[in-house]
């Protein structure tokens, strides 16, 4: 989507930096607005493990998603959170009440820069933590987000 200012990249590239783990890598997917492409370019340029890719279709975002280990979304609200649940992706999520159902032990809670580092310093600390997280994620997205189930709720 749209990376305005309540997407909070330019919070989350600040943690990222400080926490330099060599095998962090960054994508960063979505549409930067005009008067915010001057100052992020500036921040992702210095961090090589940093990669904007720019504004992607579903399709594409689909495959990206399936292909990472952690979707960060620390500020506004995204339906793209739920799919990169069903691609099993551990998340980083800001705590909105409307969240909880979606983080059960596969992820974390963030609110501040110092949240998001603490998150990267235990993913560091603990690499292979982001696999368990990732099972959880999809068994999470299989017991709420499964279209049969939602429908069977409905009609019971």
């Amino acid at each position: 989507g749209k990376l305005d200012k309540q997407k909070r990249t330019a919070e989350l590239l600040a943690a990222f930096s400080k926490v330099r783990f060599p095998k962090f890598k960054l994508a960063i997917l979505g549409s930067i607005p005009e008067n915010e492409i001057a100052s992020l370019m500036s921040i992702i340029k210095r961090d090589s493990r940093v990669r904007y890719l720019g504004w992607k279709k579903s399709e594409e975002l689909t495959a990206y998603l399936c292909a990472a280990d952690m979707y960060l979304q620390p500020g506004s609200q995204s339906a793209t959170m739920q799919n990169a649940l069903c691609c099993r992706c551990a998340v980083m999520l800001y705590p909105y009440r409307s969240h909880e159902p979606y983080l059960i032990g596969n992820g974390f809670f963030v609110k501040t820069v110092e949240d998001m580092v603490s998150c990267f310093e235990k993913i560091a600390a603990r690499p292979e933590s982001l696999k368990e997280m990732g099972k959880k994620s999809q068994m999470i997205a299989r017991d709420i987000l499964d279209y049969r189930k939602l429908a069977a709720r409905l009609y019971s």
